[in-house]
């Protein structure tokens, strides 16, 4: 028997009323929605612009970081080390451009020129910082514009590199000092005639005397460890310390901090705009004493003696009840206190 036969004699049941299936040998298919409008069903919306941009993101991802990779290979396999010593006939005035790097500058009997050592790292083994004698000063640079193409970025300068700069003794004491630094540092080991330093976001130290600085600085830091003659200090946004004996000090703060410890025998002058100040006369009071704040708060530690105290009431109560006599008379040492937001602490 063939199929065609098989199927001619299956059993024949008839159906019964629409949509009924008696013989359940045949489902009844399941009705199709209804549309009251009359359309027809619109199909599921593919976003496929979601796929499409995270394609482009991630490519963009993928050729940033193999061009960085690239990049960074080729820029760190151009570093080289440094050991160079350059020499130049000594003047009595120094010039200290540096942009980047740490300085150091001594004193020595064992020279009777300028000599600077240089070491660490530079892009292709090139010197970066260089000394040169103009015919009236004595030149130490070590500029980076910033670019690709000269030994990367400023930000990029993760190796130090280290200059140390000697000069004869008989200098010492006898020469005047210009800085202008950027980032890194500049330490002076010895006695200077004047200085004048401009500080952006570095630190300069002067570790001795001088007879008269002034010293600038943005967000850097200065620190004076030994005193000197005049000094004139504008901290900005930075950080000051200074120590040790003064003939006169003036400091103007921004929103930077001001610590003092020592002595001034002439003038002090102190102003605080958003800063803080902390100043501790050691020994002996100034000749006059000038303080003024606006929001920055100020610390006080004097020695015990007499002094002449013109501020406001509270501030005149605050340096009695911490045991000060303030009404010394005209022979004593004079301090203003200027308050305006914030007050002054005695100790």
């Amino acid at each position: 028997m063939n199929a065609t036969e098989q199927y001619d004699t299956l059993p024949y049941e008839p159906l019964g009323q629409e949509g009924e299936n008696p013989g359940g040998n045949m489902p009844t298919p399941p009705a199709e929605p209804s549309h009251s409008d009359g359309e027809a069903p619109k199909p599921e919306r593919r976003h496929a612009w979601v796929g499409i941009l995270a394609t482009v993101v991630g490519s963009i991802l993928l050729i940033s970081l193999f061009g960085w990779t690239v990049v960074t290979g080729i820029w760190q396999g151009s570093i080289k080390s440094v050991d160079a010593q350059t020499s130049v006939a000594a003047a009595e005035s120094l010039r200290v451009d540096v942009s980047y790097g740490n300085v150091e500058i001594n004193f020595s009997d064992a020279t009777e020129e300028a000599n600077l050592e240089v070491t660490g790292f530079s892009r292709g083994g090139e010197v970066p910082m260089t000394l040169t004698n103009t015919g009236s000063e004595v030149v130490l640079q070590a500029r980076n514009d910033g670019s690709w193409f000269n030994g990367g970025p400023n930000w990029w300068q993760d190796r130090e590199l280290e200059g140390v700069l000697t000069l004869p003794s008989e200098l010492e004491g006898n020469i005047d000092v210009n800085i202008e630094l950027g980032v890194g540092e500049v330490t002076i080991n010895g006695e200077l005639r004047d200085i004048h330093a401009e500080v952006g976001t570095g630190i300069l130290y002067v570790n001795n005397t001088f007879n008269t600085g002034e010293f600038s600085s943005g967000v850097g830091s200065i620190v004076l460890s030994e005193g000197g003659g005049n000094a004139t200090i504008d901290a900005g946004t930075g950080d000051v310390l200074a120590t040790g004996a003064f003939e006169s000090l003036t400091a103007e703060v921004g929103i930077g901090s001001f610590t003092f410890e020592g002595n001034v025998t002439d003038r002090a002058d102190f102003t605080f705009d958003m800063g803080d100040g902390h100043i501790h006369f050691v020994e002996s009071m100034p000749r006059e004493t000038r303080i003024e704040t606006n929001i920055g708060n100020v610390e006080l530690d004097i020695p015990q003696v007499p002094i002449a105290l013109d501020a406001p009431l509270n501030v005149v109560a605050a340096a009695e009840d911490a045991g000060y006599q303030v009404d010394g008379g005209a022979d004593a040492p004079q301090v203003l206190i200027l308050v305006d937001m914030r007050n002054v602490t005695f100790y």
